[in-house]
């Protein structure tokens, strides 16, 4: 046992799903999900990259919430450019007042592509 290592194992207990086969993947149906599905089912807005992803809600005013990659909305409060609805908003979010496009439009690559996953 590393130093330390009773700790980590208290606040982040290792998953029961980790390591498993598909087959006992799928025998822990409560616990557990496994997909060979390369993208998930519906279309949504999403970050392109991962560098692109943000934690919106931390910001109270307008003036430092779109400085980044956020936009404001008077009673709603700060939310992430790619949390959108509609198509043409999504694919043409920019951060800040850059050209670089943010989001993409479509079906999302699936986390648990060939794992086995937590629910």
């Amino acid at each position: 046992v590393r130093a330390g290592q009773f700790i980590i194992d208290i606040y982040w207990p290792p998953s029961p799903c980790a390591g498993l086969d598909r087959k006992k993947c799928l025998m822990e149906k409560d616990k557990c999900v496994y997909s060979n599905k390369k993208k998930e089912k519906e279309r949504t807005c999403f970050e392109k990259n991962a560098k692109f992803s943000h934690d919106c809600s931390k910001y109270l005013t307008k003036k430092t919430c779109e400085a980044t990659y956020c936009y404001y909305v008077k009673n709603l409060g700060c939310s992430h450019k790619c949390e959108t609805t509609k198509i043409k908003t999504c694919k043409n979010a920019k951060k800040g007042s850059s050209t670089v496009k943010i989001c993409k439009y479509g079906k999302k690559p699936n986390p648990c592509f060939d794992i086995c996953c937590d629910i």
